[in-house]
């Protein structure tokens, strides 16, 4: 079992409005992916991944701008990236951005990451996105590349623009318009998503940053990693008991009995956790159904017995649910996903 993908409730509440911003209609989101959380007083919780990956695919369906993704990552409010985007706004130079924003980017989503290499003209940062039974869309890989540079240009830096931007897009029609978009030649349809900066733009420094002001943040970033490791931790750890009882069976207390915890404490550090035990059963019920339907040749009812549906109907809602498709489907996603890999 592996730490769950997140992402947080401020950034999904921020594109959400964005696209509605660009005339996707709210209801037709919500309709698809269920009633969401806002950001307002609970910005750094953290949502499923996978209602992210859900979101962009659905955008895909609902809107016919191929730039959209671009769009509404070049509009993001600097607070959807909770401390990344003060963090970057006081480095003192562009390398200094670069490099915070990949120490700090899981306190936003672990949808996937930045690397850096250094090559002839000066860095390629690459984005790597997670494997998971839902793709990244390019959509959602363009929203991410362009709020990255975004928030350069925020930083007082408006003319900055990379050597050269690769994008997961795979139409060649298009190029042109991502050209323009960036100011700079763009590749299509590639599988290491990312962008150059000259040697030249790395050294630039950024106007207004403050030092003390960074240090001060940087020290409060700290902080937030290390609570968002514990919880992560505690997350795992209940999943871990949950799953060894059998999700459908567990009860709140056993698993409590089983860590040593009163009920009314587990059920607090939850909370503090921006999760409940219910959802945590939730997660390892489909954990398990997905690593069934990937690792053996069962039955789609017989491993809705096995996880304690009664009617393979409420299994395969249950799926569809949490996945936006069918258990047949997502077999197939995932099948698909490991021979890829």
């Amino acid at each position: 079992m592996v730490n769950p993908q997140t992402i947080s409730v401020g950034w999904m509440s921020a594109a959400i409005d964005q696209l509605v911003a660009h005339g996707l209609d709210r209801n037709a989101l919500v309709a698809e992916l269920g009633d969401l959380p806002t950001a307002t007083g609970l910005p750094n919780r953290q949502l499923q991944l996978i209602l992210a990956r859900r979101l962009w695919h659905l955008v895909a369906d609902l809107n016919d701008d191929p730039l959209l993704g671009l769009k509404v990552g070049a509009a993001l409010p600097l607070q959807a990236t909770n401390i990344v985007s003060l963090v970057m706004l006081h480095s003192p130079t562009v390398t200094d951005m670069i490099r915070n924003a990949r120490t700090y980017q899981g306190l936003v989503s672990n949808n996937g990451f930045y690397s850096a290499r250094t090559v002839k003209v000066g860095l390629d940062t690459v984005y790597r996105a997670e494997p998971a039974a839902i793709l990244s869309h390019p959509l959602q890989i363009d929203s991410i590349l362009s709020v990255t540079l975004s928030l350069m240009h925020h930083a007082g830096l408006p003319d900055i623009r990379p050597e050269f931007v690769r994008v997961t897009a795979p139409d060649p029609s298009l190029q042109s318009a991502y050209e323009t978009f960036f100011r700079c030649p763009v590749e299509m349809g590639s599988d290491e998503p990312g962008y150059v900066l000259s040697n030249t733009n790395l050294k630039r420094e950024v106007p207004h940053a403050d030092a003390a002001l960074l240090a001060a943040l940087q020290a409060h970033g700290d902080t937030l990693l290390k609570a968002q490791q514990r919880l992560d931790q505690l997350g795992f750890t209940v999943r871990t008991a949950i799953t060894a009882r059998g999700s459908h069976r567990v009860t709140c207390a056993e698993v409590a009995d089983d860590l040593g915890l009163g009920v009314r404490t587990l059920q607090r550090r939850l909370a503090e956790a921006g999760t409940t035990f219910r959802r945590l059963c939730e997660e390892a019920s489909m954990e398990e159904a997905e690593r069934l339907l990937q690792q053996t040749d069962m039955a789609v009812t017989e491993i809705a017995h096995r996880l304690g549906y009664s009617e393979p109907s409420s299994f395969s809602r249950a799926i569809f649910n949490w996945y936006g498709m069918r258990p047949s489907a997502l077999r197939q996603k995932t099948m698909a996903l490991v021979s890829a890999s």
